[in-house]
């Protein structure tokens, strides 16, 4: 392994806690939502939007904390965010009334993309070409550690200690990637010279570029898949197929072992294909996997294997496309990447949250609506990279 290797894997190892934030507070407790309902006499639309909330207040965050980090440079902002992801578990873990827990949850959110914006502004200060590419799906595969481990985790704190032992682990963690903060290399603040009263200038700015439109939105597919999947396989291997919490844990994070796998076996082919070429192999991946859904629940019924197979190849398919997305949206903007990647945060996860929680609403009496979901990202991905290339 070369030397630059070394470098950069200690770079994404440092930055791994940072990203983990964000997917461990959704994750952790997914499987223990059952739990949680009982103990706090909640039903699924109110733990439903325990979720929803985050999601909104993570992607509207970004928006803020993009002028901040540009402005005044990526360590303090960081430390922040952080301190307001630890203050929000504490809450989230510490009250019993409704409201203060979706105050708790706003807070972590806060917090949470506070620390993916800076993280991947941190990788485009430091890597360009396909080094970035690489960089940038290391990181975001290792964000997949979250729905790997957090499942099980989650379940076994919430059985043996109460759910509230969730939220505790998540200011735990909190602290860790404070530390991790210390160990890292900050770029000289010479990133940004405009005023925050020309953020909304800025971004408007940002988003003309078609290079960042194209992708944002491909981008926001991939989170329409991701949190398709979070949305209704609770409801399917929970409710209809009566399944265990821990059981569930344990399909959860097959899935999620798929992502991981994929991305890491198929990083430097993802770095030769490059963004385009790349982004489109995911987007082909997810109508394959909708249209098996289809297929298996015709001759199988609803059953694991329907969900879990499927759901594993789209898994794959966000490996190739996320990392790539997230290249190809922010490599023109290396003087205000922070301010690039919370304009993209906010696209990624507001958009992708509202279609992916769509699946919710829809009568899930089998697995239909995520195929729904995962042949319509795929279309729009191969639709968008279509149009964008006939104007050019």
């Amino acid at each position: 392994m070369t030397s630059s290797n070394n470098t950069m894997f200690r770079f994404i190892a440092l930055l791994t806690p940072m990203v983990l934030l964000m997917g461990l507070a959704l994750d952790l407790y997914i499987p223990s939502q059952q739990i949680m309902m009982r103990a706090l006499d909640l039903n699924f639309p109110q733990i439903q939007w325990t979720m929803t909330i985050y999601m909104y207040c993570f992607g509207l965050g970004q928006l803020i904390v993009g002028p901040i980090t540009d402005r005044f440079g990526r360590r303090i902002p960081l430390f922040v965010s952080i301190l307001f992801y630890i203050a929000g578990s504490v809450l989230t873990a510490s009250v019993d009334q409704y409201l203060h827990i979706l105050i708790g949850r706003s807070l972590e959110a806060l917090g949470a993309c506070g620390a993916m914006v800076i993280a991947l502004a941190l990788v485009r200060d430091k890597y360009e070409g396909n080094n970035a590419i690489k960089a940038f799906t290391y990181l975001r595969s290792m964000s997949t550690l979250a729905p790997i481990i957090a499942p099980s985790l989650g379940v076994f704190l919430a059985l043996h200690y109460g759910w509230r032992a969730d939220f505790y682990f998540l200011a735990f963690l909190g602290m860790l990637a404070l530390m991790c903060g210390f160990g890292i290399e900050y770029p000289p603040h010479t990133i940004a010279v405009s005023k925050p009263s020309n953020f909304l200038k800025t971004y408007w700015h940002i988003l003309k570029n078609v290079s960042f439109r194209r992708y944002a939105v491909c981008a926001a597919m991939v989170q329409t898949v991701m949190f398709s999947y979070f949305s209704i396989s609770p409801v399917i291997y929970l409710q209809h197929l009566q399944l265990s919490e821990t059981y569930f844990a344990i399909l959860f994070s097959v899935n999620a072992s798929a992502f991981l796998l994929a991305a890491f076996i198929f990083a430097s082919l993802i770095a030769k294909l490059g963004v385009k070429k790349s982004v489109s192999i995911g987007a082909l991946l997810y109508v394959s996997a909708g249209i098996l859904v289809w297929i298996m629940q015709h001759y199988l019924g609803m059953c694991i294997e329907t969900l879990l197979i499927p759901g594993m190849i789209a898994s794959a398919g966000c490996a190739f496309a996320l990392g790539p997305s997230c290249t190809g949206a922010l490599k023109p903007f290396k003087e205000q990447s922070g301010k690039a990647a919370a304009l993209l945060g906010c696209i990624e996860f507001m958009l992708g949250g509202m279609l992916g929680a769509c699946v919710v609403y829809i009568p899930p009496t089998n697995v239909l609506p995520f195929a729904l979901s995962l042949i319509a990202a795929g279309s729009i991905i191969f639709l968008n990279l279509a149009l964008e290339q006939s104007k050019n």
